[in-house]
């Protein structure tokens, strides 16, 4: 746009994702976005960012002034860092009312300058400028994406949604290539034709269309001979009843005396998510039971009860143990909580 000015008195806000490129070189400097600057004087009123060729500073001037150049006031910044070459977030502000320059580089405060001198406006009609400082001079190497301007100051909540809807993803594009990703919207150059697989596809192997891989033509063919043979049945003789058994993790099902128990993952803590419901100890061991409200319990061995008594409640309530059955009732591994296990579940 030729005609982008924020006022004399508005804040405003540039945002880009821009990934450089060292391997170009332009004189020096890259220019990034410049509103300022057309005839190469320093002293235009306006703005422009820039980096180094070997990207390692960033450059920022801002300039404003009366119709005489030769008064207007300059603030800026050279910044020197240390970023890889990938995409990478910038967020130039300028607060109006507190005279403030901020450059943010990936959700970083790269620096910040104050510049109490720059009182004057710096709207020009100039055009903005992408990728180039002025008039043909500077040309960046890089790339540039979802460029936005705002005549405010941005919420920090909206600066972390900026950065979390990320920049462009490389990768192969074309739909018709073997390592085709459909995430990708620009082309990184590495997409593989699919024929040079299909030719590759070793003995008793063909190639599927459908999932763009070589997959074995007869399961039951061990040794891809073409045919399935004795030997075929040998081999899958030695390995019958072989299982590659997937280990038991906190939330699935933890099956103990013939019943499933749910498990739930509370912080670092694993629970079972259900009270214990069997009648019999870790050892297969019976456990007395105590079902007369007036009967008096032996202190010596352990005894389970109904809640009210009642053998209906097990399914919502499970069952109720004495102390002296706790030690020997969970499954191997697990244990009744202690108290301190509980103040930390209620933390």
């Amino acid at each position: 746009s030729d005609q982008i000015n924020f006022g004399d008195s508005q804040s405003f806000t540039v945002a880009l994702w821009w990934s450089p490129d060292a391997e170009v070189s332009h004189g020096g400097f890259n220019g990034i976005v410049n509103k300022s600057f057309p005839s190469g004087s320093s002293q235009m009123q306006g703005w422009q960012l820039g980096s180094s060729d070997d990207d390692q500073w960033f450059n920022l001037q801002v300039t404003g002034g009366t119709e005489d150049p030769a008064s207007g006031m300059s603030c800026g910044f050279i910044e020197t860092y240390q970023e890889p070459l990938l995409p990478q977030l910038m967020i130039l502000e300028f607060d109006r009312e507190s005279l403030m320059i901020r450059f943010e580089l990936d959700g970083n405060l790269l620096t910040e300058v104050a510049c109490d001198a720059l009182t004057q406006s710096f709207d020009n009609d100039h055009p903005l400028t992408l990728g180039v400082e002025r008039e043909g001079l500077y040309h960046s190497s890089g790339r540039f994406e979802d460029l936005s301007l705002w005549n405010r100051l941005l919420s920090l909540e909206e600066k972390q949604a900026l950065q979390i809807s990320g920049p462009w993803l490389s990768g192969c594009t074309d739909e018709g290539a073997c390592n085709f990703d459909p995430e990708a919207n620009v082309n990184d150059g590495s997409c593989l034709d699919c024929s040079l697989f299909e030719e590759r596809c070793g003995p008793g192997t063909v190639w599927d269309e459908s999932i763009q891989l070589c997959i074995v033509a007869n399961p039951s063919d061990t040794d891809f001979d073409g045919c399935v043979s004795m030997t075929d049945l040998l081999d899958l003789l030695t390995v019958f009843g072989t299982c590659n058994e997937i280990p038991w993790s906190c939330g699935d099902p933890l099956e103990y005396q013939d019943y499933d128990y749910e498990t739930v993952l509370i912080g670092e803590q694993c629970w079972f998510a259900e009270n214990l419901r069997t009648s019999t100890y870790r050892s297969g061991e019976t456990i007395a039971l105590w079902d007369y409200e007036n009967e008096v319990l032996d202190p010596g061995i352990g005894h389970y009860t109904y809640k009210d008594l009642n053998p209906d409640n097990i399914d919502e309530f499970g069952l109720l143990y004495t102390w002296h059955t706790t030690s020997s009732v969970c499954p191997s591994g697990w244990h009744v909580p202690l108290i301190e296990e509980f103040d930390l579940l209620l933390e």
